[in-house]
């Protein structure tokens, strides 16, 4: 994998894709498979979390040593869990939960000053 601070380089056996950091809805690890979600495809690859995860702005928040989550795509959190623009949607731990609730909802009023 190739990494550049506005993209991934997903390589597998068959093909090398370009996934751009600000498409990833969350980044998920499963055993030693990384699956990257954006709100069209589904990547997999053998990598390590760490190998990207430092590439990650402050819009990512890890839910779980093996979960980020792109806040600019967070619809909706509730009832321990996560609606993302798309419809894709995680289960959290009361933890992850009260966590993410927290920056999610300190991230959208830092952007609210900004604009």
């Amino acid at each position: 994998m190739i990494i550049d601070e506005d993209f991934i380089l997903v390589k597998t056996r068959w093909e090398s894709t370009k996934v751009y950091l600000r498409e990833i809805v969350y980044v998920e690890r499963r055993l030693r498979v990384l699956f990257i979600f954006t709100l069209e495809e589904e990547y997999r690859c053998y990598e390590a979390m760490d190998e990207i995860s430092h590439k990650f702005g402050e819009n990512f928040y890890p839910l779980t040593q093996g979960l980020y989550a792109n806040l600019d795509y967070v619809k909706r959190i509730k009832n321990r869990r996560v609606e993302f623009i798309g419809g894709k949607e995680l289960h959290l731990s009361h933890r992850s939960y009260i966590g993410i609730k927290r920056r999610h909802n300190a991230y959208c009023l830092m952007k609210d000053k900004i604009k």
